[in-house]
Parts: C-alpha cells; structure tokens; sequence
C-alpha cells in the first residue's frame, strides 16, 4: 500500500479500487477460458491482492464501503427485472415456503450444527451454531438470477419460483439484520418496525410512483441520458428514505424505529419501475455500472478471507456445504409441495437454490465485528461460498436429470391436470405443439387468429400447468406431460400422420435435447410430418438425421419474415407491403402470443 501511494503519489483509494479491478479481470479471465463461475475468481482476485496475501491493500475498509453499493444496484436491477404480476400468481405457491423456509432451516441446520460441535468437529463458541445456521438458510441472489438469465429461464416456473423466494428471503434478511447487534437480547420492538417500515416505504414508493414519477419519465423518456439518471435517482431516493424513515415519521410526532436499509429500498424502487414501459432500457444500462460495484463487493470479501492455520476451518466448510445441499430438498422441495407447485419443480427449484449467499458473507463478517464467531468461522463459510458456486452452473444443468434418478423414490405423485384424462374423448390431435414457452404461445395466437377450424385439432404439451386454463379458453387441448420422459409420446391422442413441431430450443430443455424427441418421435410415428427448432446452422444435420421433416431457426425464420417488408421500404412501397402483412396478421399492435 506504501508503495503504491508513494508511485504517482495519486489517489490510494483509486489504487486500490484499480488493483481489485486489475485483480479480478485477470482472475475472471482464467475462470473464463475454463468455464467457471466468476463469482469464485473475484473472491479469488480480492484475495490475492489483499492482507493476507500479497498485501498490496492493506486497508480495505474504504473499498467495501463502495463495494455495498454494489448490492444495493444488483437489488435495484433484479427489482426492475421482477413481474409483480406473475409473482402475484405465484402467492399461493410461495407462501409456505416464504413464510416457514428460512426458520425451519435455521432451526434444522442449528440442531445439526450444535450436535457437531459437542462431538468436537466445529470450533468452540455458543454463535458458531446460529451463524453456520443462518448461513445455511439463505441462497445466492446474484449466482441464480445470473444462471436463470443466462439460460433465459426468468419466465419459467422454476425460474419464477426461484427468484421469488429469494426476495422473500431478502425481507428475512433484513429481520436478522435488524436482531443481529442482540442476539443476547432481541428487541421485539426492532423487529415489528423494521417489518412495518418495509410496508410503509413500499407503499410511499408505489403512491409516488403512481401519481408523479410515470408523467416525470414520460417527458424526459427522449433524453436516454437522463432517463437512466432518473433512475439512479429513484434507486437511492428510495433508499435514502428507507434508512432516515424513523426522522421522517418524526415530524408527526410518531416515535418508531422504522429505518430500512439501503438494499431494501433499491429492491422496492425497482420493483415499482418494473411494469413502466422503460424498464428494460433501465436494465440495460444501469447493469453495467451494477457489475463493477459488484466486483468490487466480491473483491472487498476476497480481501478478508484469511490463510486457514489447521484443518477445521476446511473440514467446518465441508460439513456447512454438506448440511445446506441436503436442507435443500428436505425443507424447500415439501414447502413448495404443500404450495400446489408440481413435484418435479419443487424438487429442481430447491436444487437450484443449492448454494451459499452473498448475504451469509456480509453476516459473517458482521458476526466477527461483533465478537460473535472468529475469522476461522467465517472463512468456512467463505469457502463453502467458493465450493458451491461451481457447483450452482452442474445444478442448473442436470436438476432434471437428477429428479429422474430419485422421483421414484420420493412421495407423492406428480400432480397433472384434471382435463388431462379425458383428452382421449376427442378426436386425435392433427396439430401437436411440444412446449409452449415464446414461439409455442405465438402459433396458437396465430392459429386461433387465422384458422380457428385447426384450434380444437391442436394439442399442446407443456408442463407449465399455470397456463393451461388459458390454453384450453382458445379451444385448444393441452396435457401435462414432461417431453424428457422416455413414455410421453405413448399416451397422446394423436393422428398417424399428425404434424408435429418442437417450439423448445435445446438451451431451454431440461434432460433431453430436440435431437432425442425426434428420434422418439419417429420411432413412435413412423407417418408424422416433423418440423423441430435447432440453435445453430451446425445442428440441422444431425437433427434431419434423427428424423426430422423440416428444421428451422428462430433467426432465419425472423429474417425471412422481415425481408419483404425492407425490400419493399427500398422501393417506397412500404405501406402496401404492411397493409399486405395485416392481411395475414391482423393489425399492428393486436397480440402477437397468448403469453401476452
């Protein structure tokens, strides 16, 4: 740190903040080139370049106070990516788990913690237990929503249900928070006003937003630049309010203790901006400012983790990482259950969320501020946080195809829909839609448009039972089926010579590829016109090969839809060439997909 502050005697905190940087870019770029999370490389990074390595910054504390802003913008931006709507549908589901999740596995996980401790395998002190416990109950918002982007799993159920917890684990969070400074003598009354500032901050939020912040936006929505400025604006108003809301309540004589934090408040900003018509530009731009805030927070906790001095500190990270992958689907996976969410999703949603939090991290660290636990305690945390990352990328990968190793095993029954066993009473099906994500919903939009006869001889196979009401209000039919499943194809009500149309591209399949169904497919119908979606060029192939009548790609599909409409605009006739296209689609601005 001398040296560098006597090297160009500029700024120490620009130093440090560029050595993190410099750190975590060439840390990312090694995970990169070997296909590993970059969580871990920027814990790594921080570590690295931090006191108990290389020493190069020896004073930290001014670089995770920038690094805490990288939570708030990461709450911000997940809250602006959150459908209230479709979470709302979600309630029912989620209310078990957001209510009873993380004190029956802080509960589970203490007694386990507790009993390990008298055997002498954990460390001595009467917080190690709680704090192993707390950090066993929470999952990493950052790793999940990273994986469900990446995967274009948001509007899934999984995805849905994931995320949805998650948030309902942050309001959690913030009561631990606010018990944490006395876990030797808990303050009721901080508890109940910290829940009632969350109401009440939220409810100023979404009035303000109603009524002022919408017709603000609307007149400098054609100055992007202050359009995002806006929102950093609101971002941190909305904090700022939370953190000083028990002064505000003051000045009418109210006397609580209803301060919210910061993260909290970003979370509530974003979500109330989410249904605006800007909210997708206002990710997009602010995301990138919350990634380097971000690795500054990765880095800043990097910084802490010291050497370990013996073998407890790894064999506690083990045993934490064993304790909350097993909590997972023992607690989470019946909650979700009890909630009506089918079996499988219950138990591939709780196997997502198989990894530590960012949050157990800022407790941890807290915890050793506090006297609480040693720095040894959180360093197994630490650990584990490293250990489970790269395991979080293998879970979104094969969650399926571990629930097909053990739902032979687990109670129950997968839940299917009451209008699926009387689907045989129709005429076969001369239309099959396998899948109904994007494409799948556009087809029976347009089908139902253009050629309402075809609707009832249309079946869809999808298992988001969520939308199934709605595909049966078309007069379509619809089953509950999982495509990955060797017997689905043996069970439909299906003409010989159906046609047949995989909407899944492979990047949204779970433990089964489009190459797969459509050997199954024409295995099991010799006569069927097959039409499936492949990713790239170089797939076709092999997918024709498998059986296939017909591949198509998304991008060349679009393209050959655009391409008369730009020729037409090059030779000025760009109006007859839209009104030829409402001929066959209906008027601009009518529903393109029933997802809509």
């Amino acid at each position: 740190m001398h040296l560098l502050a006597a090297a160009g005697g500029g700024n120490p905190l620009a130093a440090q903040i560029g050595l993190c940087l410099v750190a975590a870019a060439l840390m990312s770029l090694i995970f990169a080139r070997l296909r590993l999370p970059v969580a871990p490389a920027l814990l790594l990074g921080g570590f690295l370049v931090g006191p108990h390595c290389l020493g190069l910054i020896s004073d930290e504390a001014a670089v995770e106070t920038i690094a805490n802003l990288g939570l708030t913008f990461l709450l911000f931006v997940i809250g602006l990516e959150l459908d209230v709507r479709a979470l709302a549908k979600s309630a029912r589901s989620l209310a078990g788990a957001a209510l009873l999740q993380v004190p029956v596995t802080i509960g589970l996980a203490f007694g386990i913690f507790w009993v390990l401790q008298r055997a002498g395998v954990l460390e001595a002190g009467s917080y190690v237990p709680l704090y192993l416990a707390f950090g066993c109950a929470f999952s990493s918002t950052l790793l999940v929503a990273q994986q469900l982007g990446s995967r274009c799993q948001m509007d899934t159920i999984d995805g849905r249900l994931a995320l949805g917890l998650l948030i309902f684990q942050d309001i959690w969070a913030i009561v631990l928070l606010a018990v944490q400074p006395s876990f030797s003598n808990p303050d009721v009354a901080v508890i109940v006003g910290t829940l009632l500032g969350i109401v009440v901050l939220a409810g100023i939020a979404v009035f303000v937003t109603r009524t002022l912040l919408v017709r603000t936006l609307v007149h400098v929505a054609k100055q992007p630049e202050l359009l995002v400025l806006m929102a950093l604006g609101w971002c941190f108003g909305v904090g700022l309010l939370g953190a000083n809301l028990s002064r505000v309540v003051q000045v009418f004589n109210i006397n609580l203790h209803v301060d919210v934090s910061m993260e909290m408040g970003a979370l509530i900003a974003g979500t109330t901006l989410a249904s605006s018509p800007y909210a997708h530009d206002m990710v997009g731009k602010v995301a990138n400012l919350r990634d380097f805030f971000v690795t500054l927070f990765f880095a800043a906790i990097g910084m802490n983790l010291p050497l370990p001095e013996s073998a407890t500190p790894i064999i506690a990270a083990a045993l934490f990482s064993v304790v909350l992958i097993v909590t997972r689907p023992l607690i989470f996976a019946p909650l979700f259950v009890q909630g009506k969410v089918p079996r499988r999703h219950a138990f591939t949603t709780s196997i997502k969320l198989a990894q530590a939090s960012e949050f157990s991290l800022v407790v941890m660290h807290l915890g050793v501020g506090m006297g609480h636990i040693s720095a040894a305690t959180q360093s197994s945390v630490s650990f584990s946080f490293v250990a489970l990352a790269f395991g979080t990328a293998f879970a979104f990968e094969h969650a399926d195809n571990m629930y097909g190793m053990v739902s032979r095993f687990l109670p129950g029954k997968d839940r299917e829909e009451h209008g699926n066993h009387n689907h045989h009473d129709r005429e076969p099906a001369k239309l099959v839609l396998l899948g109904f994500h994007r494409l799948g919903s556009a087809l029976l939009q347009q089908i139902t448009a253009q050629h309402p006869k075809l609707t009832s001889a249309t079946l869809v196979v999808d298992f988001n039972v969520a939308l199934h009401e709605r595909i049966r209000a078309t007069g379509a039919q619809v089953v509950y089926a999982d495509l990955a499943s060797p017997e689905v194809f043996n069970h439909l009500a299906v003409a010989d010579d159906a046609v047949v149309i995989s909407t899944v591209p492979d990047e949204l399949l779970r433990g089964i590829t489009n190459q797969q169904i459509v050997a199954r497919l024409r295995a099991r119908m010799p006569a069927a016109k097959i039409f499936a979606v492949a990713l790239r060029p170089a797939d076709v192939a092999a997918i024709k090969e498998a059986g296939a009548d017909f591949v198509y790609l998304w991008q060349v599909e679009a393209s050959l839809s655009l391409l008369p409409l730009l020729v037409a605009s090059t030779n000025g006739h760009v109006v007859d060439a839209v009104l030829e296209r409402q001929l066959h689609t209906g008027p601009m601005g009518a529903p393109a997909e029933l997802l809509d």
